[in-house]
């Protein structure tokens, strides 16, 4: 079931969406405001991960888990032009962990926090506090009902 449209306000938002496999999701960031087409960004494995950005509207998709805003509305070709160039390879600073759309996501935020672009000091708690309302939501979106739409506690 898509996200409550009328709870998205513009922003930059990290979305989870609904995996087959229980306890995982992909991670997105989208970007969003009225009357201009929402974004999203993430790491697609299509074969191999490659860097994509699309026209992806999260309050009609019928995977999203969650949207959580993370930020102020940042223009499509503005985040397109930070995050397109963040690799699609496990940083130095995760550990020797396989690289994931998580991974690229934790990397990407923390990239548009050294820009100064969202106030997300601790990746690590913004992960616990996405993965805790995923997993409360996961139930209801499998069942078609709505998932949910929160303001970080962690970023903004």
């Amino acid at each position: 079931m898509p996200l409550d449209a009328a709870r998205i306000v513009p922003g930059l938002y990290l979305v989870l969406s609904y995996r087959m496999q229980k306890g995982t999701y992909h991670w997105l960031i989208v970007s969003t405001a009225e009357g201009v087409s929402p974004f999203c960004f993430h790491a697609a494995q299509i074969p191999g991960w490659h860097y994509e950005r699309k026209i992806w509207d999260m309050a009609r998709s019928q995977t999203s888990v969650i949207g959580v805003k993370i930020g102020e509305y940042i223009d499509a070709n503005t985040v397109d032009a930070v995050l397109a160039p963040v690799p699609m390879s496990t940083p130095a600073e995760e550990g020797d962990v396989e690289f994931t759309c998580r991974i690229w996501v934790r990397a990407a935020i923390r990239h548009l926090h050294s820009l100064g672009m969202i106030n997300c000091p601790n990746v690590d708690d913004l992960q616990a506090e996405a993965n805790r309302l995923a997993n409360l939501h996961a139930q209801d979106v499998s069942l078609g009902r709505f998932g949910g739409v929160y303001v970080s506690s962690f970023s903004a």
